[in-house]
């Protein structure tokens, strides 16, 4: 029971330093004066609230809890962060950072230049489901280029339709063959599909090493399909045919199409000449035109009225070894133009792109200004027949030299030799000099009202010169002197409408930086200032709390 009595403050319980307590019962002036102590003290009830009460205003738990507060603030603070950088790089794709080595994932400066001309409502249907576009690698640009034209304009709308989940969607499209990857560019007044293995990307291989390179033409194929769907009119490119054409069209009229010409095909023996069409291809023909079909190209090159006021021309090619064409042959002749059956032949064989004295590097004449600034620096051809200037000026037609050989060319008769053979010709005389393997004839139309249009005959000596192998590489400049030649016999050399562009390597180096940056970005940056910002906040933290 004395146990009980004991005062219920500690400093009195503790016996003084210099004394020794004594055993037993607690004097009475011990139980006295725990009384007054006893009767302060919080009931038995009261006690955990009381002591909760001075917990919370210690400053262990002041500093304690700040602590807290403050760490579980900057987790939050850094989620948010986190989540609205996110939500903004979705509304506004222009804040991410593009690292590729060529920039890929920009808008080229023609690209941007065509989606600021977007004047009306554009929609730009990509051919796969949102997810699968936007995490594919090989598609990711797409997405992302698409994305930076409709954050730049609020005409561009951008959609999302995979074709698997909705196979009857294709029949919106009779006149064109979907794919998936495909992308449409459509407005009001016309539609554009671009391939994703042709327009979009190609991809080359090199059997002999195994290697292979994928190109993008992404920038320029939008751009163009978006200044195609917004344009009131485009020129239109009709491709001859019904006389067994030997020329392949399929890369040209790719190229055509990118750079905003309108494509179309047309049997010249029982239809007319396409209404608008701005050139006519005759494309290397094995049996010989009509007097009709004759009749129908002067038609189409003199009578200008009640059509598109604009130039035209109509670009015939050749091949070595092709039947004679009387009739083709003369209307040649009457613009000034004549071929043969020769074939140009390199002697040097420093201007020889492949080993075969018929695959010659060819320059550009400067007679005639394309009004371009291309410089046409390597252009090459195989199996070119010359094509002559049978004159200079007669009947109002002037002929103007287009290509030609370097000087170290000579003439072979293409019956006797073999086209393909690596060695050089025999022959017993060897003339060498320049010779033209592309030239024009034109004349000036005069109009009632004053105005003056251009037609023109062009001959072109080789159907190879727009082989895919040589057309579709950027080794050779031979696609930009075609689109510039094009452009420039229809008066669109001024048109803001086609861009061009020989494509972009893809996957050299993805990301554009150095050993050292990258260094300095993923070990100094994201490791080591991270941990050390954490262990400057923990010295911190502990010297302040220390001293509590």
């Amino acid at each position: 029971m004395n146990d009980e009595k004991k005062s219920l403050d500690p400093q009195e319980n503790t016996p003084a330093p210099e004394e020794t307590p004594a055993a037993g019962p607690a004097p009475e002036e011990a139980k006295e004066g725990a009384a007054p102590k006893a009767a302060q003290a919080a009931p038995a009830g009261k006690k955990g609230k009381g002591g909760m009460k001075r917990f919370l205003h210690s400053s262990k738990f002041r500093h304690g809890g700040l602590a807290t507060v403050f760490t579980a603030g900057f987790l939050a603070v850094i989620i948010l962060v986190n989540l609205v950088v996110s939500l903004l790089g979705e509304r506004f794709p222009s804040m991410n950072l593009d690292l590729t080595a060529n920039a890929v994932n920009t808008l080229s400066e023609e690209a941007e230049e065509a989606v600021d001309a977007v004047s009306m409502p554009t929609t730009i249907t990509i051919l796969l489901d949102e997810d699968t576009a936007s995490t594919n690698a090989a598609y990711s640009q797409v997405t992302n280029i698409v994305e930076r034209m409709r954050e730049r304009n609020g005409n561009i709308t951008v959609r999302y339709q995979d074709l698997d989940a909705d196979p009857t969607f294709s029949t919106n499209y009779p006149d064109a063959t979907l794919a998936t990857g495909d992308v449409i560019v459509e407005t009001e007044r016309r539609y554009r599909v671009l391939s994703y293995s042709s327009d979009l990307f190609e991809t080359t291989y090199d059997y002999s090493t195994g290697a292979s390179q994928t190109v993008s033409y992404v920038n320029s194929a939008l751009a163009s399909a978006l200044n195609q769907a917004n344009a009131t009119d485009l020129p239109v490119v009709a491709f001859a045919t019904g006389h067994s054409e030997a020329l392949t069209t399929s890369s040209l009229q790719e190229l055509l199409s990118r750079n905003n010409f309108d494509v179309v095909s047309f049997n010249i023996m029982t239809e007319e000449i396409p209404e608008d069409t701005s050139v006519v291809v005759v494309g290397t023909p094995t049996t010989d035109y009509t007097l009709a079909e004759i009749e129908k190209l002067d038609a189409f090159l003199s009578e200008f009225e009640n059509t598109r006021a604009a130039s035209r021309a109509v670009l015939c090619t050749f091949d070595p070894g092709q039947p004679d064409l009387p009739n083709l042959n003369t209307f040649l002749e009457e613009w000034g133009l004549g071929v043969s059956q020769d074939v140009v032949y390199e002697q040097n064989t420093q201007n020889l792109f492949l080993p075969m004295p018929g695959a010659i590097v060819i320059e550009a004449d400067d007679e005639v200004d394309f009004g371009s600034s291309s410089t046409y620096d390597m252009l090459v051809t195989m199996n070119s027949i010359p094509v002559e200037m049978l004159f200079d000026n007669s009947n109002s037609v002037v002929t103007y030299p287009l290509l030609h050989s370097m000087e170290t060319a000579c003439l072979v008769n293409s019956e006797n030799v073999d086209l393909y053979n690596t060695q050089d010709p025999s022959a017993s005389e060897i003339v060498t000099d320049e010779y033209s393997v592309a030239a024009m004839g034109s004349k000036s139309i005069h109009m009632d009202d004053g105005e003056y249009y251009t037609a023109s005959v062009i001959g072109m000596g080789s159907s190879m010169m727009f082989d895919p192998a040589i057309l579709d590489t950027n080794t050779f400049n031979n696609a930009q002197y075609v689109i510039d030649l094009f452009k420039y016999v229809s008066d669109t050399s001024e048109s803001d409408t086609a861009v061009y562009s020989s494509g972009t390597q893809m996957y050299v180096m993805d990301i554009n930086m150095s050993m050292q940056t990258a260094n300095v970005l993923g070990v100094g940056i994201f490791t080591v200032l991270p941990l050390a910002a954490l262990l400057i906040a923990g010295v911190v933290v502990y010297l302040r709390r220390r001293h509590l």
